[in-house]
């Protein structure tokens, strides 16, 4: 078994166990194997090996693919502008100030009969001042789950202060959409942290822009506003601050009903002038 040290070179095997030297090295480091398990050198007289201490996690991602530049580029756009906000930023959508129902061929929430479109701003989430969110995104933003996946969101923030997010000061994953909507797994993973106090927004852009009539960033005075059109929390879909209701139970079967209503959404998506 070849096991690794502090840095690139300290590399080890059973037979560096019988050297005196370098055993006493071994023992001022962390040891690993290349599935991240924690192992020590045990100095047995007949057959040196090496004990597993910490069984580490074989990491399989979960996360989509996607129009690289334009996309990575939107992340860093959002990122830049929620940094320099601190705590003074807040989601908000539109709201339909009309009566509405969910058309079940696209899974979106249209106007009733009669109605005419009246969209109010409304915020759904603000901090609370002092709890210092934090931003992060690639490697620094992943979820690990039990079975070794995880979940590389575009952008996560949380709070800082706390070691949970709460109700009160969630977490924050935003999954910026351009070429197509989270695949099965990733969407599970999204579908499970949302019931765990986790804001999902399903930010959607189209190509060579980062804005669209779904959602965009901005500043107004010293507030940044960030404003979108679906997101779940509590395992539950939105859309413009109106639940639209699962028709199935199974997580195989809301996955095609996000596609559904994501997927018409891109259709129309454009960039703001």
């Amino acid at each position: 078994m070849e096991v690794y040290g502090d840095k690139p070179k300290d590399k080890f095997n059973e037979n560096d166990i019988s050297i005196a030297q370098t055993l006493a090295l071994m023992r001022t480091m962390r040891l690993t194997t290349k599935n991240g398990d924690i192992v020590v050198p045990v100095a047995h007289a007949t057959k040196p090996h090496f004990r597993v201490i910490f069984s580490g996690y074989q990491e399989k991602d979960s996360a989509s693919p996607g129009n690289k530049e334009n996309h990575d580029g939107c992340v860093d756009y959002l990122k830049k502008y929620l940094e320099k906000a601190k705590d003074t930023f807040r989601l908000q959508t539109f709201l339909l100030d009309n009566k509405t129902y969910i058309d079940r061929a696209t899974n979106r929430v249209r106007l009733s009969v009669g109605e005419k479109r009246n969209l109010v701003e409304q915020i759904i989430f603000r901090p609370d001042l002092g709890s210092q969110y934090a931003w992060f995104n690639g490697a620094s933003a992943r979820a690990r789950f039990s079975d070794g996946c995880f979940v590389e969101s575009d952008l996560v923030g949380r709070p800082s202060l706390s070691f949970h997010p709460t109700g009160r000061n969630p977490g924050i994953i935003i999954e910026v959409i351009q070429t197509h909507p989270p695949e099965k797994l990733t969407f599970q993973r999204l579908y499970e942290m949302s019931l765990a106090a986790h804001f999902v927004i399903f930010y959607i852009i189209p190509d060579q822009h980062f804005e669209s009539q779904y959602n965009r960033i901005w500043p107004m005075g010293n507030v940044c506003c960030l404003r979108f059109t679906f997101y779940m929390f509590g395992g539950k879909l939105f859309e413009n601050g109106v639940h639209i209701p699962w028709k199935n139970k199974e997580i195989t079967a809301k996955h095609q009903e996000l596609l559904i209503a994501l997927g018409d959404a891109m259709k129309t998506v454009k960039a703001l002038k």
